[in-house]
């Protein structure tokens, strides 16, 4: 992943925010993956999880996204994650726009979501799979990456990172 990151942002130096961290795994992949020059910074709703990240040197906010006042850091990022993140909001578009507003020109959003036109959610999807994720808001049952797009952003990708068990996708925000 790191890789596919510097190609979409080929700065020495830049800003990258992962909404919904958790622990900070996605942090510490891309601080081995990405330019020394990088800072990294993560919002979660779980004051523990942010505790966590804050040791490992990152900067970090605790709260719901949806509620925090965070105008401080807007236009401050080159690459904004959320990563399984999306499905869980009330209403998804207002985080977007949100975190569209933390990007600098040209900034890069990636949002991956699970896909439920995977091959394991239809395998899996009465036993395990879809249980993960209920109960989540009707607005946000994303489908696939076509889906996400038409329904959220009503533009074209950037990049499709691809799909397959996760819809995965990128978007240049100029």
């Amino acid at each position: 992943k790191g890789r596919t990151y510097t190609n979409l942002v080929p700065a020495q130096q830049a800003d990258v925010i992962d909404i919904g961290c958790g622990d900070g795994r996605m942090l510490d992949v891309l601080k081995d993956s990405c330019p020394t020059g990088w800072r990294y910074h993560g919002i979660d709703w779980s004051d523990r999880a942010v505790e966590r990240i804050r040791r490992k040197g990152y900067e970090g906010l605790s709260g719901d996204i949806a509620s925090l006042d965070l105008t401080e850091w807007n236009g401050r990022f080159d690459l904004a994650l959320m990563h399984q993140l999306i499905e869980h909001v009330r209403d998804p578009r207002a985080i977007l726009s949100k975190v569209r507003r933390m990007l600098k020109p040209g900034g890069v959003l990636s949002v991956e979501t699970p896909d439920i036109d995977a091959w394991d959610f239809r395998l899996l999807s009465r036993r395990y799979w879809a249980g993960y994720h209920i109960p989540r808001p009707r607005e946000a049952r994303i489908a696939n990456a076509r889906r996400l797009h038409r329904r959220l952003f009503r533009v074209p990708p950037y990049a499709d990172l691809g799909v397959g068990r996760m819809a995965r996708t990128a978007r240049r925000v100029e």
